[in-house]
């Protein structure tokens, strides 16, 4: 099946651009359309069924089995929230951004002396 093809035509053109990013992850599909990671493939997994339902804003399309693989990936090339016509995988993805940064910022923080509490980098620096 043609990957393109099963996208709406005003999506199509950010199609190339995400499997280019997925190929520099190590994902790739096999010869079913099987998403494959590593050499390994997603039993039953469908690389078109994920992009279709990437670009499709639907309230009543199912998630395809296996989309949290797929979710994984996207996080993991970071591509623009512009490509993603879907809103409910857009609000999971700035969910899971958002989280992220909130670690991120939780990892920054440093014990005060001999103390519980916590304050930044930034806080001590002013003192």
């Amino acid at each position: 099946m043609d990957i393109i093809a099963s996208v709406p035509q005003s999506q199509s053109k950010f199609v190339p651009l995400i499997v280019e990013k997925l190929k520099t992850r190590s994902y790739f599909w096999n010869e079913f359309g099987e998403m494959v990671k590593n050499g390994s493939p997603i039993k039953d997994s469908r690389i078109a069924d994920f992009l279709s339902y990437l670009m499709r804003n639907s309230k009543i399309q199912a998630e395809p089995k296996h989309f949290s693989h797929f979710l994984k990936a996207l996080k993991e090339i970071n591509i623009p929230y512009s490509w993603i016509a879907n809103q409910k995988v857009l609000d999971r993805l700035k969910h899971f951004q958002a989280i992220a940064s909130y670690e991120r910022a939780m990892r920054t923080m440093i014990p005060m002396k001999k103390s519980s509490m916590w304050r930044t980098c930034i806080e001590e620096a002013n003192q």
